[in-house]
C-alpha cells in the first residue's frame, strides 16, 4: 500500500540552539519579558532553574527566511548560560515565571513551596552602569549576569504545587519604572486548590484568598489574562475555571468552560485583544490531544467600581484543534511576526514529540467569534524520541529581533530553540 504523501506546511522549524546542563527533566520554560534582561530561564526535577542570556542578530529581517536565502542560525543567535540557581527546594521544580517588569523569578516545587528569586543589589547596580555587561555576539548584555538570591518563599498549600503565575493588569501591580510589575501571584497544587496572593511592599507577600472546592481534582495550570485581573485554570477533571474578584468579598469562579475529555495540561490567552474583535480568546491544551479556543462572546461591560460584571460574561468553544497524536501538555500564544498578516500564532506540543504552529487569522465580520486557523508548520521528532513538556515564544518587541522564535524543552533534560522559517 502506497504511503500518504507528505504534507507540505508553507514554513517549517529550524533549531537556532541547543542548550544543555539540566541533569533531569526540563519541565517549564520562561522568557524574561523586559527588553533590558534578555534571559530564558529553565527548570527541571535536578531541582535548579538555568539561566541563558542571548543576543539576536544585529539586523532583524522584515521578511521570513526561505530555504534559499538560508544563513547559519547558530551564528545569528547567540545563546549562553550565565548562571545557574542552586534552588534548595526538596523536590521537583515544576514551573517557573517572571514578572512583568523582570526583576523577579519564581519557581513552583514539588515540595509544595514558591521561591521568589532576585539578583543581588551589588550585581543589579553593577549591570545598570553604562559600562556593565557581558558582550554576547557583539551586543551587550543588560541585568543578565550575577548572582540570583533568594527574598522570598511563600507557604500554603498541602501538597505539589503544578503551576505559579504573575498578574499584569494595572489595578494589581506595584510602582516601578518598568511598567506593570505584576502585584498578584497564583500558585495551584495537587491539593485541588488556587492560592493568590499579594504584594503588598517592602518585599513582602500576603495571601489575599485561597480558593478551595471548585475543581474536584488537581489543578494543573493557571493563566492571568493580560490587562485585567481574571484567572484561569485547568484541572484533571477535565475543566477550566475562571476567577474575579469581587471587590466587596473574595476571589471566586463565574464560569466553568467544559468540552475536553481529558485532563486540562495547559492554558494561554491571546496576547492581547484583537483589534479588529473585542473578542477575548483563550487557547486550552489536553491530554484527549485536542486543542480548544475558546471566546467572550458577550460585548465586555463594566460593574461597580470598574471591575467586570462576571454575570454579563458568556464563554463558548468555538474551535477545536486536532494536529497531535497523544496527549498535548503545552500551548504558547504569541504575537505573528511582522511578515505574516495574522492576528496571533500559536505553538503546541506534547508526548508525541511534534511541535506545530498555528495561524489565527484577523477577523474581518464584528459579529462572528470563531477565529480562522490554519496549521503552518509541524516539526515531529522535535526533541528526539523524548516527551515534550513545554513551548514558549520569544517576548514580542517594538524591533522585532526575536519574531518567530521559540523554546522548547523536554524529557531529555534539553532546552531548544527554534525559528519559524518559510518554505519555497
Amino acid at each position: 500500500m502506497p504511503s500518504s504523501p507528505e504534507i507540505k506546511y508553507p514554513y517549517r522549524l529550524e533549531q537556532i540552539a541547543e542548550l544543555t546542563g539540566h541533569e533531569d527533566k526540563v519541565w517549564s520554560i520562561s522568557w524574561n519579558p523586559h527588553p533590558d534582561h534578555p534571559l530564558l530561564a529553565s527548570c527541571s526535577s535536578d531541582k535548579s532553574i538555568r539561566l541563558y542570556a542571548y543576543s539576536p542578530p544585529s539586523t532583524p529581517s522584515s521578511s521570513p527566511s526561505t530555504g534559499s536565502e538560508r544563513k547559519d542560525k547558530e551564528s545569528e543567535y547567540n545563546f549562553r548560560h550565565v548562571s545557574t540557581i542552586a534552588t534548595g527546594h526538596s523536590k521537583t521544580v515544576r514551573s517557573i515565571a517572571w514578572t512583568n517588569d523582570g526583576r523577579t523569578l519564581a519557581s513552583a516545587s514539588f515540595d509544595s513551596t514558591v521561591g521568589l528569586w532576585e539578583r543581588s543589589p551589588s550585581n543589579a547596580d553593577a549591570s545598570s552602569s553604562s559600562s556593565a555587561g557581558d558582550d554576547v555576539g557583539g551586543n551587550k548584555e543588560l541585568g543578565v549576569s550575577g548572582e540570583w538570591e533568594l527574598t522570598t518563599t511563600l507557604e500554603g498549600p498541602d501538597s505539589e504545587i503544578k503551576s505559579v503565575a504573575f498578574s499584569t493588569s494595572s489595578s494589581s501591580t506595584s510602582p516601578s519604572p518598568y511598567g506593570n510589575v505584576g502585584g498578584l501571584v497564583a500558585t495551584c497544587s495537587r491539593d485541588k486548590s488556587v492560592w493568590i496572593w499579594e504584594n503588598v511592599g517592602d518585599g513582602e507577600w500576603e495571601t489575599v484568598s485561597v480558593i478551595m472546592g471548585v475543581h474536584s481534582q488537581d489543578v494543573k495550570c493557571l493563566a492571568w489574562y493580560p490587562g485585567e485581573d481574571i484567572l484561569a485554570s485547568g484541572s484533571y477533571d477535565d475543566t477550566i475555571k475562571l476567577y474575579i474578584d469581587d471587590p466587596q468579598d473574595d476571589w471566586y469562579d463565574f464560569a466553568t468552560l467544559e468540552g475536553h475529555t481529558s485532563t486540562v495540561w495547559s492554558l494561554a490567552w491571546e496576547p492581547l485583544p484583537s483589534p479588529s474583535s473585542s473578542t477575548r480568546y483563550l487557547a486550552s491544551a489536553s491530554d484527549d490531544k485536542s486543542l480548544r479556543i475558546w471566546a467572550r462572546t458577550d460585548a465586555p461591560k463594566k460593574g461597580v467600581l470598574g471591575h467586570v460584571n462576571s454575570s454579563d460574561q458568556r464563554w463558548e468553544c468555538v474551535k477545536v484543534l486536532k494536529g497531535h497524536e497523544r496527549s498535548v501538555y503545552s500551548v504558547s500564544w504569541g504575537h505573528a511576526p511582522s511578515f505574516a498578516a495574522d492576528a496571533g500564532w500559536i505553538a503546541s506540543t506534547g508526548s508525541d514529540d511534534r511541535i506545530n504552529i498555528w495561524s489565527i487569522k484577523a477577523l474581518t465580520n464584528p459579529t462572528s467569534h470563531v477565529p480562522l486557523v490554519e496549521l503552518i508548520a509541524s516539526r515531529e521528532d522535535a526533541h528526539g524520541i523524548y516527551d515534550l513538556n513545554a513551548v514558549a515564544w520569544a517576548p514580542h518587541t517594538t524591533t522585532g529581533e526575536m519574531e518567530g522564535v521559540l523554546a522548547s524543552c523536554g524529557d531529555d533534560g534539553v532546552v531548544r530553540v527554534w525559528k519559524v522559517v518559510k518554505n519555497d
